[in-house]
């Protein structure tokens, strides 16, 4: 092996490196596809029951989720870095083959930002039967394309 095919990362290595961004990215990752689930399913029952408090309870959770979505990007950003950086031709390797379905990721990825935004910033604005139902669709819409992310290899 030459220097080129595996570069070492500075202090704990290139496997430690990759493996803690790797890590953290899908503990986060993991985190922001469970939570907006749960919360999607917390206000149907408040929905169901009128019952205000799981509105609220289900809005407090989202707002949990806006924090952890940015800093599942900064990891995602910071392992494919990484990746790139230590490991060049696999990473060379592995573009060559999945290229067309990375693309297609970062289109949903920003998709899933849009509709998650939305749905958190438009909680106040939507209430009322009609706007309830368009908001717990638009709270259903990026969980299809996060489930879609894994399902899809």
């Amino acid at each position: 092996m030459t220097d080129t095919e595996y570069r070492p990362f500075p202090k704990i290595g290139s496997r430690s490196a990759a493996w803690i961004a790797a890590q953290l990215h899908l503990l986060f990752g993991s985190f922001i596809l469970g939570v907006p689930m749960f919360a999607v399913v917390i206000e149907f029952v408040g929905m169901k029951t009128k019952d205000k408090r799981y509105d609220k309870m289900a809005q407090e959770f989202i707002k949990l989720c806006m924090g952890a979505f940015s800093t599942t990007a900064l990891l995602g950003g910071v392992l494919v870095f990484i990746l790139i950086w230590c490991y060049p031709q696999v990473m060379n390797k592995m573009t060559g083959i999945f290229g067309p379905t990375m693309i297609f990721y970062v289109f949903l990825f920003f998709g899933e930002t849009f509709t998650l935004y939305l749905y958190s910033y438009g909680w106040d604005r939507m209430q009322g039967k009609v706007s309830k139902m368009w908001h717990l669709f638009l709270g259903c819409a990026p969980e299809r394309v996060r489930y879609s992310d894994y399902v899809r290899l």
